[in-house]
């Protein structure tokens, strides 16, 4: 099954000083390219969406524009999906560095297996959704649009609209034990303490 690799680009990183996110370094790598290295042999073909294509120009990935603009990372979903050329795509961000291939092959497991019971397929930690490490079917995009039609801009505010295979967090951490797949960079602080992590590992 080809899958395609969306990747969400649109905050605007005030935290860090209204930085792009995406085009920060950890070493030699901007967190952009450390992502897209995680993808690039696991999916078909890798989109980026963003407010602001002229910063992504020449890379090894597609790149599309928010359909419109500051409705939140819901429209960055709905603007993935319809540009995408397979039915189901993987959903992440840049700034989510760390990267559980176990995890990602299991969900897999699940799309292939339910792929016409359900059209999102997503862990869920006791805080709630992880939906930027998750599997949407571009048969969604009906109900994200009455979504946004309805003010939603969070990207699980069509859930109750279709079919959703959970993945549940006793499940998630046979796979990655310490959930560091769903951690990302808001603060300069959280920045440093990921690059001393990464960077101390050896990359």
């Amino acid at each position: 099954m080809n899958i395609t690799g969306i990747i969400l680009s649109g905050g605007r990183g005030r935290r860090l000083g209204s930085v792009e996110k995406a085009l920060l370094h950890i070493g030699k790598e901007t967190l952009l390219e450390r992502k897209i290295g995680q993808l690039k042999l696991l999916c078909a073909e890798i989109l980026v969406v963003t407010n602001n294509p002229e910063r992504y120009a020449g890379g090894n990935y597609r790149v599309v524009r928010d359909l419109k603009e500051n409705i939140g990372p819901l429209m960055g979903l709905y603007s993935g999906l319809k540009n995408s050329r397979t039915e189901y795509n993987f959903i992440t961000a840049p700034d989510m560095p760390f990267f559980n291939i176990k995890l990602w092959q299991k969900l897999k497991s699940l799309l292939c297996r339910f792929a016409g019971d359900y059209k999102v397929f997503i862990p869920r930690i006791e805080a709630g959704y992880e939906p930027l490490f998750a599997f949407y079917s571009n048969r969604c995009l009906p109900a994200i649009e009455q979504a946004i039609d309805q003010g939603g801009r969070s990207i699980y505010s069509f859930f109750e609209q279709v079919r959703v295979r959970q993945l549940n967090e006793q499940e998630l951490r046979k796979y990655d034990p310490g959930l560091l797949s769903f951690i990302n960079i808001n603060t300069g602080k959280e920045l440093t303490a990921v690059r001393n992590q990464i960077l101390g590992a050896g990359g």
